[in-house]
């Protein structure tokens, strides 16, 4: 779970993914936080390996939770935010 939250896009925002020899790229750019003008962008990238990255742009969120995790054999981290997410 790379980044939850109530996103929209707008006439600016992409989703994208892409294939490489050694990974496959998901991306959002610039979705904007519901009922708020903004921009947020984070990617998820699969590795052939059976690892994964989260990558993350701006991020601004400010009215709406935010949920960031992962869940593997035996741990889980999650990261939780009500007022504000910014890496």
């Amino acid at each position: 779970l790379p980044f939850w939250t109530d996103l929209i896009r707008d006439n600016n925002s992409k989703m994208l993914a892409k294939s490489f020899n050694d990974k496959t790229v998901f991306g959002w750019y610039d979705m904007r936080e519901f009922n708020r003008a903004s921009d947020n962008s984070f990617e998820v990238i699969l590795w052939t390996n059976d690892n994964f990255e989260f990558r993350y742009g701006a991020l601004d969120i400010i009215n709406h939770d935010v949920l960031v995790g992962e869940v593997g054999s035996g741990s889980s981290v999650w990261i939780r935010n009500r007022k504000r997410f910014g890496l």
